[in-house]
């Protein structure tokens, strides 16, 4: 496992998660921890296809709202076992490296940044519908109906930031 963290300096709204992993990768989560304490996982990719690397774009409806000091909290995993079948040789100490064969992990993330007054109206219009019912009567709540989806047309997008973790790799054979 493998960490590396990100403290927003302004509030802001995440628009994707993509996780860059090589042939080992094996999952990688985001979480935020807020300046209050509290811990939410954002997105998680628990079956990484070191092949077939996705773009997570989050809808503006429910695209998570981060408080100016949200620490984000990049995890990622990898495999270098025998039981991979990535894995072109689990007996070989892997590094960090560009080539396929070397490992690696980088998180792109989007985010757009929001002056406070535009955080604090956001987030006071999710407060107001935070809790509905789904067409099947069932309570269901915003925060849960988004994956690989697209933003709408339109969206602006001169305040966004890229920010790129990367994080240092080693993994010994096991």
């Amino acid at each position: 496992m493998s960490q590396n963290y990100y403290v927003l300096q302004a509030p802001a709204r995440m628009e994707n998660f993509q996780p860059h992993m090589h042939m080992r990768g094996k999952s990688m989560s985001v979480e935020a921890v807020y300046p209050d304490g509290r811990k939410e996982v954002l997105s998680a990719v628990n079956r990484f296809q070191w092949n077939w690397h996705i773009n997570y774009v989050m809808p503006t409806s429910v695209a998570p709202l981060l408080p100016k000091g949200t620490v984000l909290v990049f995890t990622a995993w990898h495999d270098n076992t025998a039981k991979n079948p990535n894995n072109p040789d689990p007996r070989q100490w892997v590094g960090w490296g560009d080539r396929t064969v070397d490992e690696m992990a980088h998180a792109w993330v989007d985010v757009t940044y929001l002056d406070q007054e535009e955080f604090d109206r956001l987030v006071a219009e999710r407060k107001a519908h935070r809790v509905r019912r789904g067409s099947d009567g069932q309570l269901c709540s915003p925060h849960l109906s988004w994956t690989r989806l697209r933003l709408p047309c339109g969206q602006p997008r001169m305040k966004i930031g890229r920010l790129l973790a990367t994080f240092l790799i080693a993994l010994p054979p096991p």
